[in-house]
């Protein structure tokens, strides 16, 4: 599994108004649902995250094992499993893309293509990401179900269908989210995020950073938008191209 592509676990966006779209009730204990909503509301609230489809972000990232930060830009689709990661800075230059059907990496000019389990986690990691999930809460995806955590600050993310637990959050007093967890497996990630900001029509954190201390990240600009994404997925060309290891 790719670090770099960690560092998209902390998403921040912004979106035009879109009061006209339609959500179902949230799903789960009244503490729960008091908590996830209290928290989309400090995001700019559920109009806004419930209407979006694509969100795009640039940021300048900070690595551990660096000396030199990069600049990324994203592109994720938040209804289907598909992101595209561009890096560039210091000793890095790389290109990240996936979608149901396989991924892809350029690296310094080599193409590789993802493994079946390097592609599985990627798929499952999706899922996880805290914008994807600040999406289905706004919507009240059916299969989306919350229950509250071990204080009165935190509260759990479950996919109700397969009864997985996606995400953990901690909020503080207004409702603005502190942290993220999730679990894949046998491993853990554990997330923070700085204070609010306004980009567009949220407020977001600024910045944020992985519990680990391996990597910190601050945003540099956020949209969201209500329509598929319009980058491609599929990589510049089969020439030179590698499978990864299983």
């Amino acid at each position: 599994m790719c670090r770099t592509t960690l560092i998209v676990t902390l998403l921040l966006s912004i979106l035009t108004p879109l009061s006209h779209v339609s959500a179902e009730p949230l799903r789960g204990d009244k503490e729960a649902i008091a908590l996830a909503e209290r928290m989309l509301q400090t995001l700019g609230g559920k109009a806004e995250w419930a209407g979006g489809r694509t969100i795009s972000v640039e940021l300048t990232g900070y690595y551990a094992r660096e000396q030199e930060p990069w600049r990324e830009i994203f592109w994720m689709d938040l209804e289907a499993p598909r992101g595209r990661f561009e890096l560039k800075g210091g000793a890095v230059d790389r290109v990240i893309a996936w979608t149901t059907d396989g991924g892809w990496e350029l690296d310094g000019g080599t193409l590789e293509t993802f493994s079946s389990d390097r592609h599985a986690f990627e798929i499952e990691y999706w899922k996880r990401q805290p914008v994807v999930i600040f999406h289905r809460l706004a919507r009240g995806v059916p299969a989306t179900r919350v229950e509250k955590g071990d204080n009165e600050f935190r509260f759990d993310v479950f996919d109700a269908e397969s009864g997985t637990l996606l995400a953990q959050f901690a909020v503080n007093m207004k409702g603005e989210p502190i942290k993220w967890g999730s679990s894949i497996g046998e491993q853990e990630f554990e997330h923070f995020f700085g204070p609010l900001q306004s980009y567009g029509g949220l407020h977001m954190p600024k910045w944020g950073g992985s519990i680990s201390a391996v990597w910190r990240y601050e945003h540099i600009d956020v949209a969201l938008t209500t329509s598929p994404p319009s980058v491609s997925f599929e990589p510049p060309s089969e020439r030179g191209t590698k499978a990864s290891p299983e």
